[in-house]
């Protein structure tokens, strides 16, 4: 088993724990993303393609119970995914790739168990990755 550590940006506070779910293209919730996950994930996205609806679609899948433990984003977030992690009380982190010793499209291919530790708006985020 293979650990390999990332450091990005906290952008809403929380930790998480669970299987890493890794979509290394852009995304869009609106139409992409709005059905929600079965089982608990760790959504880590390359980036996302604007919507404004993104943060209400955000929050009905954390109202749901469908929303990712927690949502990592590869380069930089958009102000629509901060807002609906906001809203919907879901952890929130980005800039991984920015020093990252593996690139996103390995990531994507491989399974990994991800624990993230996210403190303080602005501080840093620390992703554990156990990989197989």
């Amino acid at each position: 088993m293979k650990s390999i550590v990332l450091n990005g940006r906290c952008l809403n506070p929380g930790s998480a724990e669970a299987r890493l779910y890794t979509i290394p293209g852009p995304v869009s919730f609106y139409g992409e993303l709005e059905e929600g996950f079965d089982g608990d994930i760790i959504l880590l996205i390359e980036s996302s393609r604007g919507s404004t609806v993104a943060p209400y679609i955000i929050y009905r899948l954390a109202r749901r119970g469908r929303a990712p433990r927690a949502i990592l984003v590869w380069r930089t977030a958009e102000p629509m995914i901060i807002a609906g992690c906001v809203l919907g009380d879901i952890p929130l982190a980005d800039r991984f790739g920015d020093s990252s010793p593996i690139s996103l499209e390995e990531l994507s291919r491989i399974d990994c168990h991800a624990s993230l530790e996210c403190g303080s708006r602005g501080g840093g985020a620390h992703l554990h990755l156990r990989c197989r």
